[in-house]
């Protein structure tokens, strides 16, 4: 049984996530600003949704976790713009949900915390 003040919990649960993730790709899919980052995402939207919605089990500690899911699995971003433009899609998602802070701290570091490719061209 998980306690009330589990991530998982405090963010509302199952339902909430699913939400959550589902507008994190809805803005992806529908943001001109995000045209360039939507690049990276192959068709259809709906592994990378399942891809993030288990890795965001795994950070909040939810009893529905796939341990071990590697966050390799989500396109890498390209360039320092599309970092950006995936910050702004999951910040924009997390004010809308509203999200305390430090939740948001803690999905945005778990979806944000890859390096940028090696080859990769900052712009």
């Amino acid at each position: 049984m998980l306690s009330e003040d589990s991530p998982f919990i405090q963010i509302g649960g199952e339902q909430t996530l699913l939400e959550l993730v589902d507008r994190i790709y809805e803005l992806l899919d529908n943001l001109p600003e995000l045209w360039e980052l939507r690049q990276c995402f192959d068709q259809p939207l709906s592994k990378h949704r399942d891809t993030t919605y288990q890795l965001l089990n795994q950070a909040l500690e939810s009893p529905l976790s796939n341990s071990g899911l590697a966050l390799d699995l989500l396109p890498l971003p390209k360039s320092e713009r599309q970092l950006q433009q995936w910050s702004f899609c999951l910040q924009q998602t997390l004010d809308e949900f509203n999200i305390s802070h430090d939740l948001q701290a803690l999905i945005i570091d778990n979806l944000t915390c890859c390096q940028l490719p090696h080859n990769a061209r900052v712009a």
